[in-house]
Order: C-alpha cells, then sequence, then structure tokens
C-alpha cells in the first residue's frame, strides 16, 4: 500500500484537502485518510480489522469521493473507527478500519465536506481538492 497523498491547507472557511493518486480506489482512500489526518492530528495507520459496505455506490467519482470522506467521518465520530483502507467496485465501495484507542481524542471536526475540484492531469494521475468546514 503506497503512502497517502494529500496536503492539509488551512483557509479562512476551513481547510482544504488536496488530494492526488494514480486511480480512483487510490483517491478515495488518500481524501478519507487525509481527512481524518486533520480531524485526529495525524494520519491513522493499521491493518483493516473490519470491513463496512458503502451502498448505495454512486456512478459519478464526485459523488464517491464525498460518500466515502462523509462515511469515514460518520465511523470516527459515531463509531470510535478509523479508515485506513477504501476498496471500490464497480457496484459498492468498502471502507477497511481500525478502533481508536480509547485515549485517542479528537483534534477537530468538521460539519461539512464539499468537493471543489477534480481533475486528470496530462500524465493521467487524478487531483481532488476538497473543502472540510469546522463544526461551530
Amino acid at each position: 500500500m503506497a503512502r497517502p497523498r494529500y496536503r492539509l491547507t488551512k483557509e479562512t472557511a476551513g481547510v482544504r484537502l488536496d488530494a492526488w493518486a494514480d486511480d480512483e480506489e487510490e483517491l478515495l482512500r488518500h481524501a478519507a485518510i487525509g481527512t481524518l489526518a486533520h480531524g485526529l492530528g495525524r494520519a491513522p495507520r493499521g491493518e483493516a480489522v473490519h470491513w463496512h459496505a458503502i451502498a448505495p455506490w454512486p456512478d459519478d467519482l464526485r459523488d464517491r469521493l464525498t460518500i466515502v470522506v462523509s462515511d469515514a467521518l460518520y465511523r470516527l465520530y459515531l463509531r470510535g473507527e478509523a479508515t485506513v483502507e477504501v476498496l471500490s467496485s464497480p457496484d459498492r465501495g468498502y471502507l477497511g478500519v481500525v478502533p481508536l484507542p480509547p485515549s485517542r481524542s479528537l483534534e477537530a471536526e468538521v460539519q461539512t465536506v464539499a468537493v471543489r475540484s477534480l481533475a486528470v492531469n496530462r500524465a493521467g494521475r487524478l487531483r481532488a481538492t476538497l473543502m472540510l468546514v469546522p463544526a461551530d
């Protein structure tokens, strides 16, 4: 598994997350891990202990990014699980998660996720920019 490729940048309205990858599945993973790195103060690590299906699975990559990151945040806030892997098939996505240690606390809470842009460069690599809006 490649090291996640993302960058977090503070902006007036929240935090911008730029993620890039060679394929869709990798982009989804980098976006989810980058979002949780913002919430936890560092990227979650480990081998997936549980797998959770995401359904319905949208056809559009922009919608898939939104649902993967939103589901990763749901699992973090309400289930105490950190997403460490994302798998994608034509009809369903899967999040691989690890339980958070009881001593782990949140450094930031994200209320809204919005995909600002999604592009393919000349080399065929994918790049996405998401806006992570903090909770009030």
